[in-house]
């Protein structure tokens, strides 16, 4: 196995060729499973840094995402301290370097049945520190600019986002809303692409119905992005006018007809009083967010269609916020 991957030969390490990566398949998977030991020695070979072939990525990132979701108990979940494991084999001096890496987290979000929080926030905070550090090695081939949320960026981020709800359709977290905040209070003055607005506004929107029992359909419906990020941008008003068309009305007409079809009359009457109590925001999420939105002694763009989503579509709000929407 050392001679195929090529790690006992120091500095001087020939490249693995496409050949080589066929026989790493007949090699690692001639009992049908790679074992702990091979995927510490994959991740070795991989941290080598010496350009290889796409044949090579495809293998790493599949070899390491089938023995972290299929082959470690319990099949398809990711417990924390697997994670942990993922994450410690993965980093270099506590950060992922390489868009290989990155990528092999986002397969095995996407790919298990559920995963850690804590995978999910460090995730998206990797995103982000590449984002603010403008470094491209998170993002293959990408031409960034330090200190600005590109599509890119968005796409990666919205990936963790939408995979991470699991089979449970588990709403945004509040440390990845969090997440989310401080990437959005380090780029405020920035040109950031028309679709972070979008996913921010309702990742964090979608945390504080989720926050309150709401029981929404999948985080991809939730946080779709909108049809008029296909058309020129038109500033915060416009995103706002195509934007609070009641998005939160759309999702009662998914989830109704979904009810509808699928349960009786009393069953439907329940849940449309579930989702109208979870878009009262009481007194412990209006402080949170009128915490989190002031954080920074500064209500830019972002926050007021945040707040202006929440005025349209919350039928009652606390104190807190309502002095911050006051500002709006």
């Amino acid at each position: 196995m050392s001679d195929v991957l090529g790690v006992e030969g120091g500095a001087d390490r020939d490249v693995i060729r496409d050949s080589d990566v066929l026989e790493m398949r007949r090699t690692f998977y001639n009992d049908g499973a790679i074992n702990q030991f091979e995927a510490e020695k994959l991740i070795e070979r991989a941290h080598a840094s010496v350009g290889e072939t796409n044949a090579w990525d495809m293998f790493f990132i599949e070899a390491i995402t089938d023995f972290v979701v299929e082959q470690m108990t319990p099949r398809g979940y990711v417990t924390e301290a697997q994670a942990q494991w993922l994450i410690d084999a993965l980093c270099v001096e506590g950060q992922i370097t390489s868009g290989l890496d990155l990528e092999v987290l986002l397969k095995v979000i996407e790919n298990a049945i559920d995963v850690p929080e804590s995978l999910c926030e460090f995730t998206l905070v990797q995103i982000g520190e590449a984002v603010l550090d403008g470094d491209g090695a998170l993002l293959g081939d990408e031409k960034l600019t330090p200190g600005v949320v590109g599509a890119p960026e968005v796409q990666l981020l919205s990936r963790v986002l939408y995979a991470a709800g699991g089979a449970n359709n588990i709403g945004v977290s509040r440390a990845e809303a969090e997440v989310l905040f401080d990437i959005n209070d380090a780029t405020r003055d920035a040109d950031n692409a028309p679709e972070w607005s979008d996913l921010f506004v309702k990742a964090v929107a979608n945390h504080v119905m989720a926050s309150q029992g709401y029981k929404a359909p999948s985080r991809e419906e939730a946080l779709r992005l909108a049809e008029w990020r296909d058309t020129p941008s038109t500033g915060v008003g416009g995103f706002l006018s195509s934007m609070l068309g009641s998005e939160l009305s759309t999702i009662r007409k998914i989830y109704a007809e979904k009810s509808d079809a699928e349960r009786d009359a009393e069953r439907l009457a329940m849940q449309i009083r579930d989702i109208e109590g979870a878009e009262i925001l009481d007194d412990n999420e209006g402080r949170w967010l009128a915490d989190r939105i002031g954080r920074d002694g500064v209500l830019h763009d972002n926050e007021k269609a945040l707040l202006e989503f929440i005025r349209v579509e919350a039928p009652e709000i606390s104190a807190e916020l309502a002095g911050l929407m006051a500002n709006v």
